[in-house]
């Protein structure tokens, strides 16, 4: 087997290494952990190989994986203070930080430097994790990306530079990027990155095409979130779809499955309908009215993982593609833009003790 043919298994390998324990530890009522606890259990979440068996690997339990994570952010707290750094932000003089942004162009770059790939060396240059592209519908020289925890980039030359504009957000984890087609010059980002508990502080706005950002979401959509997937209404700038996988309770440090929201108002109120755990979202390309979502778990009874279909612009759900997965990880979808009536969805998950992975199609 050639290594063109290697490199999509390793990337459906590499995912779900990626996603699984992530999805493990939702709904678990996690204790508060104090110092004390910590540094008597750091053994425990750092074992070493066990004695006379050098082919042993490091054991791991990724809830407590999830859960040391988040200690380091909070210590000397139980919990990440609600709006925290956003309050720090705002108590900065503006004159203060225009003072540093200015005085930054003194420095030089001396490190660290990208990394060579691994496992594919013809990848060249690599250097963290971009989850969301996103290019203007009325001119594709513009084009914005989200970094894992690097915020937003903007390019007017196609990709070949870029320059960070999001830079004065408190929060820089991106999860997903969306351009209005009626009105190319309104962008929303939907803030949190889903594979390494990097929350976000809810969804970001730009009028300007990407230039400046503002936050615009209010408390009716939870602000340490992780976003999987966010849309525009393609006739209506102010109709905003977002699925935001998993939310994080500040009071007890838990995190919690979130849901589909929905917003009419330009980002700012949020509805949600349909909780659970949604790993994607993609809109018919026919119908607008219409829009497809993965769910890898529903929070409502006798509802199953899988695919569900809205015919009304998000304010319900219909299960489209049952999954009987005991335990599901993954369920992504595509939509055909030659005929809207074809569909793919990648699934993945745990039946009978067994792992399997699927890619289906539908043509009606």
């Amino acid at each position: 087997m050639n290594k063109q043919k290697l490199k999509p298994l390793f990337l459906v390998l590499l995912g779900l290494l990626v996603i699984l324990p992530s999805v493990e530890a939702f709904g678990r009522k996690d204790r508060k952990i104090s110092r004390k606890k910590a540094e008597k259990n750091s053994k425990k979440f750092y074992p070493k190989p066990s004695q006379g068996d050098p082919n042993e690997r490091f054991r791991e339990d990724p809830s407590e994986r999830a859960k040391w994570f988040l200690f380091q952010r909070t210590y000397p707290f139980d919990s990440i203070p609600v709006e925290a750094r956003r309050k720090a932000l705002a108590s900065i003089p503006k004159n203060v930080i225009k003072t540093q942004q200015q005085s930054s162009q003194r420095w030089n770059l001396i490190g660290p430097a990208p990394t060579s790939s691994f496992p594919f060396p013809n990848w060249g240059l690599t250097s963290g994790r971009i989850n969301a592209i996103a290019v203007s519908p009325s001119d594709p020289q513009t084009v914005l990306v989200g970094a894992s925890t690097g915020g937003i980039w903007r390019s007017t030359d196609a990709g070949n530079s870029f320059v960070p504009t999001s830079d004065d957000q408190v929060d820089l984890a991106v999860g997903a990027l969306a351009f209005s087609k009626s009105d190319p010059s309104i962008v929303y980002s939907g803030m949190g990155d889903i594979d390494n508990n990097y929350f976000g502080t809810g969804v970001l706005k730009s009028t300007d095409t990407g230039r400046s950002w503002t936050r615009v979401s209010n408390s009716s959509l939870p602000t340490n979130g992780q976003a999987s997937q966010i849309l525009v209404d393609p006739s209506d700038p102010n109709r905003v779809y977002l699925a935001q996988f998993a939310r994080l309770d500040s009071t007890s440090n838990t995190r919690f499955a979130s849901g589909f929201f929905l917003s009419t108002n330009g980002g700012v109120d949020w509805v949600r309908t349909l909780p659970g755990l949604p790993r994607d979202l993609v809109a018919d390309t026919a119908d607008p009215n219409t829009l497809y979502l993965g769910m890898i778990r529903v929070d409502m009874p006798n509802m199953p993982p899988g695919v569900y279909r809205s015919t009304d612009k998000g304010a319900t759900w219909r299960v489209f593609l049952p999954l009987s997965f005991s335990f599901a990880v993954d369920v992504r979808i595509a939509v055909t833009p030659a005929d809207s009536r074809v569909l793919y969805a990648f699934v993945g998950g745990v039946t009978q003790n067994s792992f399997n992975i699927s890619v289906m199609v539908t043509r009606d």
